[in-house]
């Protein structure tokens, strides 16, 4: 927390001193540039700290605290139509249709069922397109499992086809109701419905119990338009963390929040939750708060405190000498109307010179 002391006895005993501090010296160059207690106060007070003649030094108190950081961001949404749900090629009578129009459908999620037995929605990073079994392509056996990690069944490693991988197919084929699901040994893509992103909404569902189960390619219904990317924009003084830093930031809008990665964002897996809450209104535009995820330790001052070199480095001015004001290199952490807050390293508590611009003459941070 930041203490300001103003007006205080202990401020004005140090405006003081620096005043005095500041003719003593020019007396005693002129007077007595020989003697060694003058080389050595005028040592103390470099060409990168002069002090403006006459300029009054404002001091608060400050202490280390523990800060959040949150910074409201305008977003530019761009939305695509929403693809259609294909058939991977059925033969049969659908029996069940588990689908309803504006319904969020995810991995996992029952479909349709033809001759009694359930398809069921999967994201993947291509649809399959034929048989899965020990001898595919390597590739192939990586996204099957995958796809069985993400359903919460048995999988091998990698692009590795083991006793693991045969098991999750059995697990899945009994949970949709494959006969002899216990004897299966090979992975049939007709089981699934291929989503193109973790979750779409629907907004169309085409497909009724008692009707011929859809062909290869045929669809069967309809999703709502899609969030293609995300873009913050860097306007009104908000500036953008850089997500290189180690440090985690994210978006959060209401109880939803995806990953801040900087600049455009167009995964959809990880724009996902973003998208499904904004579906229903497609907007072009939108207020999202910019969190960092742990807070930091650092100090709260006042913006005029702040001072930037001719070196372009940051730094704020503390009175930790009777001869003039010691730099602290800070790095500016978040800030909000009229504070900024800023780490680095620096000492638990000390008193904090707030106007320097004013103070000091061509000031260096180092």
């Amino acid at each position: 927390m930041t203490k300001t002391t103003r007006p205080a006895r202990r401020r004005n005993a140090r405006q003081k001193l620096a005043h005095l501090g500041s003719v003593l010296l020019v007396v005693t160059a002129f007077v007595v540039p020989s003697a060694g207690i003058a080389l050595g106060y005028a040592s103390s007070l470099s060409a990168a700290q002069s002090l403006v003649p006459d300029a009054k030094p404002f001091l608060t108190e400050v202490s280390l605290g523990e800060y959040e950081d949150s910074r409201d961001v305008n977003l530019t949404l761009a939305w695509v139509d929403g693809p259609q749900l294909l058939s991977p090629g059925w033969a049969g009578v659908v029996t069940q249709v588990a689908l309803k129009p504006e319904q969020v459908l995810t991995t996992g999620d029952n479909v349709v069922q033809v001759d009694g037995v359930w398809r069921i929605a999967a994201y993947t990073t291509q649809p399959f397109y034929s048989l899965v079994v020990p001898e595919s392509d390597p590739s192939e056996v990586e996204r099957l499992n995958t796809m069985l990690t993400s359903l919460g069944l048995s999988a091998g490693p990698g692009q590795t086809w083991t006793w693991d991988t045969t098991k999750g197919i059995r697990q899945l084929g009994e949970k949709i109701g494959v006969p002899a699901a216990s004897d299966l040994n090979a992975f049939d893509p007709a089981w699934i419905v291929w989503l193109p992103a973790p979750s779409v909404t629907l907004s169309l569902v085409d497909i009724r119990v008692g009707m011929a189960a859809p062909t290869q390619g045929e669809g069967f219904a309809e999703t709502a338009p899609m969030l293609a990317s995300v873009l913050p924009a860097e306007e009104d003084g908000v500036v953008l963390p850089d997500p290189g830093d180690g440090e985690e930031w994210v978006y959060q809008m209401g109880d939803v929040e995806i990953a801040f990665t900087g600049g455009l964002q167009s995964d959809a897996q990880q724009i996902a939750p973003l998208a499904a809450t904004l579906a229903a209104s497609k907007p072009e535009t939108a207020r999202a708060a910019l969190l960092r995820r742990e807070p930091f330790t650092g100090w709260e001052v006042p913006t005029s405190a702040v001072y930037v070199d001719a070196q372009e480095t940051t730094c704020v001015f503390t009175a930790d000498r009777p001869s003039g004001y010691a730099a602290q290199v800070v790095e500016i952490a978040s800030g909000a109307v009229g504070v900024t807050r800023v780490r680095g390293e620096l000492p638990g508590h000390a008193s904090l010179l707030t106007n320097p611009a004013e103070v000091l003459v061509d000031a260096s941070c180092n």
